[in-house]
């Protein structure tokens, strides 16, 4: 197979007793997608489905039944349950996955990417989720569309399947059913050839197969032989494109970030000043440290000095003991003290019969 495939149905929380053909509930459908026990025989070895983008199955389940539970028909009744309340859909790539290359990978990867955006320009945010398959044959992504609640309470499966929607326009304007089915088919073609502009040519996939336009196998090999070199031709044409906008782009740009280089380069220079600014004031700083450090080690013996001396006096105004008058009398004056007044209190020291503790400070302080 090598043309498109795209298909859309409505469905139900419950089938219709009178179906003309095989039909499945939502619950069935949402079950065989996420490959629940039992619910997909067809699949020989079913395997998880890959949530590509949206919301999980279960929620996209939560979601169309709250919406049915509050929906209501045109005469304001509560909606029936065989009623449509969400549109299933699915788009197969068609390369076999026991034929899958790793250039039909890519090519593969691109098709979903550009399948996903064209769901998302054609529903918008009706598109609640995409699932990918890969344990069938093809592989495939399955999505779900949910009609919006309107403020009558109406679901709005109309927005969500351009069939119905085309139908029902036609119904209104007095079309016959004739009328009315041709205007769905019609509108099924337009979806169809919207999804061919946009993905299938990219990917060198025919809109229709070989039957549907009666040709010969050799002039059907020939059609998808141009198809798949159109689909090269535009995937050259968009790189080349491409690259034109990267240059406008880098063309346009370049002046600018010309301008932003030059500041940046400014900006560098200022800062490369105040950071030798900074340096100078640093290392000015340490060595103010430096010799603040020295000079406290040089002073620390004299201080040491200062504080005995201080504590000779405090002992021997608080005890008189003759061995502190004694070391008092012969010590090197401290730093702190004249040095004349240090003569002078050593003078008084020495003094024979002179006594701190028996004449008092104020003699000492005189």
């Amino acid at each position: 197979m090598a043309y498109q495939f795209l298909h859309l149905d409505t469905v139900s929380r419950s089938v219709p007793k009178k179906a003309m053909s095989t039909r499945w509930s939502m619950r069935d459908i949402l079950a065989e997608a996420g490959r629940e026990p039992a619910a997909c025989p067809h699949v020989a070895t079913p395997q998880p489905p890959t949530l590509v983008m949206g919301l999980p199955l279960a929620e996209v389940e939560a979601l169309a039944t709250d919406n049915a539970d509050k929906a209501k028909d045109g005469a304001g009744r509560r909606l029936r349950k065989d009623a449509p309340v969400l549109v299933a859909g699915v788009a197969s790539f068609p390369v076999p996955l026991a034929d899958m290359t790793e250039q039909n990978r890519q090519r593969w990867r691109r098709w979903e990417t550009d399948t996903l955006a064209w769901l998302r320009q054609t529903f918008g945010h009706r598109v609640v989720s995409a699932v990918r398959h890969e344990d069938e044959r093809f592989p495939h992504l399955h999505f779900y569309l949910a009609p919006d609640l309107g403020a009558d309470g109406r679901l709005d499966v109309q927005a969500v399947h351009p069939g119905i929607d085309a139908r029902e326009r036609c119904r209104a304007d007095g079309g016959d059913r004739a009328a009315q089915n041709r205007a769905y088919c019609e509108a099924i073609r337009r979806m169809q050839d919207g999804f061919q502009r946009a993905v299938g040519a990219r990917h060198g996939l025919l809109r229709t197969g070989p039957k549907r336009r009666r040709l010969t196998r050799a002039a059907y090999r020939e059609v998808q032989r141009q198809a798949q070199e159109r689909a090269a031709m535009l995937e050259r044409i968009e790189m080349t494109v491409s690259e034109a906008e990267r240059l406008r782009v880098a063309a346009v740009e370049a002046p600018v970030l010309r301008a932003s280089v030059q500041a940046l380069q400014e900006q560098n220079a200022r800062l490369a000043t105040e950071l030798a600014d900074a340096k100078r004031v640093i290392t000015q700083k340490e060595h103010e440290t430096a010799r603040l450090l020295a000079k406290v080690r040089a002073s620390g013996p004299k201080i040491g000095h200062c504080a005995k001396v201080l504590t000779g006096v405090i002992r021997l105004v608080a005890t008189g003991d003759e061995e502190y008058r004694a070391w008092l009398a012969q010590a090197e004056c401290p730093a702190v003290v004249d040095e004349s007044d240090w003569t002078l209190l050593r003078s008084l020291l020495r003094r024979p019969g002179w006594s701190l503790r028996q004449r008092g400070l104020d003699d000492f302080q005189r």
